[in-house]
């Protein structure tokens, strides 16, 4: 069986700061559990963009060793020089097949 995947909101970061998401595995795997993650700008007006507001990630890996259910995703904010208010990113995540 498969474990599914969620993944928990960063608590608030001020630019510059480090944004951690904490990814959850359902249940504990016996074997060694591969996950892709991309970050993609936001939605809107809140809409962080990437390359301006936090470090864009692609097809990077998380990998949960044995009876491991949670690992932290650190994504880098940008400090600029505009003022805004809160912004919002998205972090996508995929199970890898095991081959």
């Amino acid at each position: 069986v498969v474990p599914t995947l969620s993944i928990a909101d960063a608590p608030a970061v001020t630019e510059g700061g480090i944004a951690e998401f904490t990814v959850t595995l359902s249940a504990a795997s016996s074997n060694v559990v591969t996950v892709s993650y991309s970050t993609s700008d936001g939605n809107g007006p809140a809409g962080a963009i990437g390359g301006v507001d936090f470090f864009s990630q692609t097809n990077q890996t998380l990998t949960f060793n044995p009876g491991e259910i949670q690992k932290i995703v650190s994504i880098v904010t940008e400090d600029d020089p505009i003022v805004e208010s809160t912004a919002t990113f998205n972090v996508t995540l995929l199970i890898v097949p095991i081959r």
